[in-house]
């Protein structure tokens, strides 16, 4: 997996389901052996990481994962949250919301 297809899906995905409402984030690579993704706000400025080797094989996976992180990034830039690490009743609100693929929500932590 290669960040350039991270940022081709997350244009994807702003266009089809967000009707590009997002920014384009800074998306980097990152090594953590615990987590998959994050989304931030980086002083005023979305970011996201994306650690490439443990994304899961297969293309619903990588896309259900980049769309789970602009959900994150909906709550950050749209809704003006601060958390975006927390999966409570806005996140679970976007996350159905806009989910048009119906992509099912992997990688959930509750």
């Amino acid at each position: 997996m290669k960040l350039a297809t991270i940022k081709n899906i997350h244009r994807e995905l702003n266009n089809d389901l967000f009707n590009n409402a997002l920014s384009i984030p800074r998306i980097h690579a990152m090594r953590n052996r615990w987590i998959y993704a994050y989304c931030a706000d980086d002083n005023g400025e979305s970011a996201m990481g994306f650690n490439l080797r443990l994304i899961p094989r297969g293309w619903l996976c990588v896309y259900a994962l980049v769309y789970h992180e602009m959900c994150h990034q909906y709550e950050l830039e749209i809704l003006g949250g601060s958390d975006t690490w927390e999966h409570g009743k806005n996140f679970r609100r976007v996350y159905r919301d806009f989910n048009k693929r119906n992509f099912p929500l992997y990688f959930e932590r509750v």
